[in-house]
């Protein structure tokens, strides 16, 4: 195995090895013992759930480290960085090739690369802008619900609404 693949299948490993400790600690402080199944009632006090707060700031910080591990692997893989830099997720310096995504009510959020061109001639004053946009998606991202909304939070991270 080469020593990409290698440093890529040690940085999943460490990450999945994160999230199953933290979740574990997560799922650690609810009391279940007061749970009858047969009645289905449950006795839990509210007192016995961890704060919301204390529980954000571990996924964060979770996620965080996960983050910071892939970016350092996107930093050592090159070739990885030019594929992402060749479809305009990564210092993009066409001005003329956009990113743009839609929602459907199919649970689905499209990604399509659009290109925008100039078209200027001696002859006409009006300067038109023609859109060029692929048939097919560069990406499709599937939901559990019915999406309703999509939109840019920064340059690689895109908020959806249901």
């Amino acid at each position: 195995m080469s020593d990409r693949r290698q440093r890529i299948y040690t940085v999943l490993n460490k990450c999945a090895t994160m999230i199953d400790e933290n979740s574990n600690l997560l799922n650690s402080s609810i009391n279940t013992s007061n749970i009858d199944p047969l009645l289905g009632d449950t006795n839990i006090c509210l007192s016995s759930l961890e704060n919301p707060s204390a529980s954000k700031a571990r996924l964060h910080q979770l996620l965080s480290q996960v983050e910071k591990e892939f970016e350092a692997v996107l930093l050592e893989n090159i070739a990885l960085r030019k594929e992402l830099e060749r479809y305009g997720g990564l210092n993009n310096n066409n001005n003329n090739t956009h990113v743009i995504t839609t929602t459907s009510g199919d649970h689905e959020v499209h990604i399509w690369k659009c290109s925008l061109d100039e078209n200027k001639d001696d002859k006409d004053e009006d300067n038109e802008m023609n859109t060029k946009i692929i048939p097919s998606p560069l990406l499709a991202l599937q939901g559990d619900d019915v999406l309703s909304c999509a939109d840019w939070l920064q340059r690689d991270q895109i908020v959806l609404a249901s």
